[in-house]
């Protein structure tokens, strides 16, 4: 490289000042190429050199080659002409490294005070020029170093990237995580913490470690989100899983650790903790892969948390637009989504809707063993739950969800099946009516010829003119009780035609509801409960089936007698049957315990019941209140100032066409 300096005059000066300072510039020459360049200013300004070159020898070509020169003209590099060279080769280590050379225009230009400060720079030249050399082999090897380190960092990365491509849930993104930083940097342990709605922490212990770690770890890793500005829930002893179990036991508590953010957007939504049984145990590179390792973690984590979310607005559109009540619940039976239904018979069932530990007598817990015990991870079970006005059966079908054996959720199908329960009772009921009006309609047959001949035979001995007046009054009873008997069969007989479903005739309610008394008034009478009739004149006919009729009526009067037993003290009801503009009207009125004001908009319901225990069956009012209907007209419940309850039947006039 060629310099503006001028050089010192001809002559054998030396400006030993000027060297000094030189040479301690050239002892800290870091470069081979700025030690040439010093050694040549020194030789040229100090020495009296009009130029000067350093040659090296390349041990590949066997041959030296220009590595620096100050002076030489363009056209004169290889060996130009001068009139004085003075030549010096350089050794090191006992072995030729090159040769340096200057040069003078005048014959004999260098003198011996010249020529020893030449060979002082070249002394200086060939001991530094070993140095340097050294140097930059080192930092070549350095510069490998980290280039290798940074391939395999980087090789590290792309195998995340790949492991994590197709990890579709959390669980499985956090395995992949943690075994690829084990393989990235040996560890003793590391904890993965997700703050996602409810936390989720997974803990790995690597090289050595017991259980009691993982909750410390866990612990750790809380502690260290919320140091970098997050908020975490308490972690729930459950959310801790362990990945890798430890093979050995551990020597000691964790000894160092650090922890790095895991960030998506902007939002903290995790951290990384990384901990080892021995202080200072992790190295700036380390420090400096683990922060790397983070961020190639928050992208694999942001990208399952986006397909997370839309599988769980798609889940979401499916799920509520069903029929059937589903809920979804974590490990930990929290609720995790439901449609309404779902949210309404869990309520029910449960008695909860954030966390479920039961199923009505049933323990969560006990029911996910059980379906798994199944071997197809599927259990139905129908789960009745009683309530103080009525009783609820639910369908429930139960399947546990697994990631890798590990239970990770459940999934409930709630189906509310008490119409349906209450249907195939009605049915059933309806099936032994019928049966039981076959056999009463055979009954009655059977008897009323016996009765018809004990009939016939009291008239016959009742016409004998000898007869004395106590015989004659034995005959009398036996008379009336075989005109009772056959009115019983009489009515036995309307009963099995109410089951046939025989025509409607024009009928007097009056006289419905008396026979109808009469069937029950002995049994009314034992327990204590007496009846009183009111009737207008003159009532109208309302059409309708006898039989039906007289079971609406019957039906009324032994919910009124039943309330009243129930007090334990007997008690009265008020039969009356009246007009009301185009209505005839039956009301029966007791004075008993009554309806409680939160139960009177169900007491018609089928199978819903007031009496303690359970003991009424809950099908006479709504029996009454469908016979209504079939005749166009209502039952009503009205309210009562006083105590006891009076129940209205409403039943259309027939009009005569």
């Amino acid at each position: 490289m060629k310099s503006n300096s001028v050089p010192l005059g001809h002559g054998d000066e030396v400006d030993w000042a000027e060297a000094g300072r030189m040479a301690q510039l050239v002892s800290r020459a870091r470069t081979t190429e700025e030690l040439g360049h010093l050694c040549l200013a020194a030789m040229t300004v100090c020495c009296g050199a009009d130029a000067a070159a350093v040659w090296l020898y390349e041990k590949s070509s066997g041959r030296l080659s220009l590595a620096a020169e100050r002076g030489l003209p363009e056209a004169g590099r290889g060996r130009p002409q001068w009139e004085d060279l003075f030549k010096l080769p350089l050794n090191s280590g006992g072995a030729l490294i090159g040769v340096v050379e200057a040069y003078s225009n005048r014959s004999g230009g260098f003198g011996d005070n010249q020529r020893s400060s030449l060979q002082l720079f070249g002394a200086l030249l060939a001991g530094n020029l070993h140095r340097c050399q050294l140097a930059a082999e080192l930092t070549e090897q350095c510069v490998l170093q980290v280039e290798h380190e940074r391939l395999e960092e980087l090789e590290t990365l792309w195998r995340l990237t790949q492991a994590t491509a197709h990890a579709v849930s959390y669980p499985r993104l956090f395995e992949a995580l943690l075994a690829e930083l084990d393989e990235l940097v040996p560890l003793d342990a590391a904890a993965l913490l997700l703050v996602a709605g409810q936390p989720e922490c997974r803990v790995a212990l690597a090289n050595a470690g017991h259980r009691g770690l993982v909750q410390e770890l866990a612990l750790r890793a809380s502690a260290a989100f919320e140091a970098f500005g997050g908020a975490c829930p308490a972690l729930d002893p459950q959310a801790v899983k362990l990945v890798t179990p430890a093979p050995a036991a551990a020597n000691g508590p964790i000894a160092s650790g650090f922890a790095v953010p895991l960030t998506q957007d902007g939002e903290l939504i995790g951290v990384m903790y990384f901990a080892a049984l021995r202080p200072e145990s992790f190295s700036e590179r380390q420090v400096r892969v683990m922060h790397r390792f983070a961020e190639q973690a928050s992208t694999a984590m942001g990208r399952v948390r986006a397909l997370v979310a839309v599988e769980i607005d798609r889940l979401a559109t499916i799920i509520h637009s069903l029929p059937q009540g589903v809920v979804l619940l974590d490990a930990q039976g929290r609720v995790l989504m439901s449609n309404r239904h779902g949210l309404d018979r869990l309520a029910a069932l449960a008695g909860a809707t954030e966390r479920i530990t039961r199923l009505g007598e049933w323990p969560l817990a006990d029911l996910v063993a059980a379906a798994m015990a199944t071997g197809t991870d599927l259990l139905r079970r129908e789960i009745e739950q009683r309530h103080a006005d009525r009783d609820s059966h639910y369908a429930v079908t139960l399947v546990p969800v697994h990631d890798q054996q590990e239970l990770v959720g459940t999934v409930l199908s709630i189906d509310d099946v008490t119409e349906l329960r209450q249907t195939e009772q009605r049915l059933y009921h309806d099936a032994r009516l019928g049966s039981i009006g076959e056999l009463a309609a055979g009954l009655a047959h059977e008897m009323n010829n016996p009765m018809m001949i004990m009939l016939g035979i009291a008239e016959m001995l009742g016409d004998d003119e000898e007869l004395d007046e106590s015989k004659r009054g034995l005959l009398r009873t036996l008379h009336e009780a075989t005109l009772r008997c056959a009115e019983i069969v009489k009515h036995l007989m309307l009963f099995a035609d109410t089951q046939q479903e025989t025509g409607w005739d024009a009928l007097s309610l009056e006289a419905v509801v008396r026979e109808a008394m009469s069937l029950v008034a002995g049994q009314f009478e034992r327990d204590g409960v007496s009846i009183t009739t009111t009737t207008e004149p003159d009532l109208p006919y309302i059409q309708g089936n006898e039989g039906k009729l007289q079971q609406l009526v019957l039906s009324l009067l032994r919910n009124a007698h039943e309330a009243m037993v129930q007090s334990g003290h007997g008690g009265e009801i008020q039969v009356r049957v009246r007009v009301e503009g185009e209505w005839v009207v039956l009301e029966v009125e007791d004075n008993g315990p009554g309806v409680p004001p939160e139960l009177r908009t169900r007491v018609f319901d089928a199978f819903f019941s007031t009496k303690r225990d359970h003991k009424g069956k809950g099908l006479g009012l709504s029996a009454a209140h469908r016979i209504a209907q079939e005749h166009s007209g209502e039952v009503l419940l009205l309210d009562g100032a006083g105590p006891g309850a009076t129940f209205q039947a409403r039943f259309p006039i027939w009009r005569f066409h």
